[in-house]
């Protein structure tokens, strides 16, 4: 089984008006054909329980609609966020704020842990990154001068590079 995890930090699913949504917008026949016709909308419902923030579920792919609050007040921020995809844990809950955006020691404890790659990892699965980072953003991070964000950390501390 091969498993595409795409990732755009930010981004959210919107309204199902093409006057302020560019998903609803803009013709993605690749992601058409994987979501069979649906677009990337939001249909108004967010739950905490993943099993209830299924929009779409194909034989190819599966769309959720997730709260990035964590039931945690406050603007969600990328490191909690991100941690907490990575982990399945709660990292607002744990830490009862939310925090970013790059990690900080209590997140990068949790990550260290373990996440979702280091399992891959270990039963011997490959994965890769793909960003759209320059060179120089790694380069800067192996000399100390930059922190990587939760992503790249995780990836070098399974063990990919």
């Amino acid at each position: 089984m091969r498993l595409l995890f795409i990732f755009l930090d930010g981004v959210g699913l919107g309204q199902d008006d093409p006057a302020i949504n560019p998903f609803a917008r803009v013709p993605m026949p690749n992601l058409a054909a994987l979501l069979e016709g649906h677009k990337l909308i939001s249909d108004g419902k967010l739950s905490d329980d993943v099993s209830d923030s299924i929009l779409v579920d194909t034989d190819r792919a599966s769309l959720l609609a997730l709260d990035a609050c964590l039931g945690v007040d406050g603007i969600p921020q990328s490191a909690t966020g991100q941690a907490s995809l990575l982990t399945g844990i709660n990292v607002s809950a744990r830490l009862g704020i939310h925090e970013g955006p790059k990690p900080t020691p209590p997140i990068i404890d949790l990550i260290r842990q373990g996440t979702l790659l280091t399992q891959l990892h270990s039963q011997g699965k490959t994965a890769s990154l793909l960003n759209a980072f320059p060179p120089r953003y790694f380069e800067s991070i192996d000399i100390g001068y930059r922190l990587p964000g939760v992503i790249a950390f995780s990836v070098n501390q399974a063990g990919f590079h």
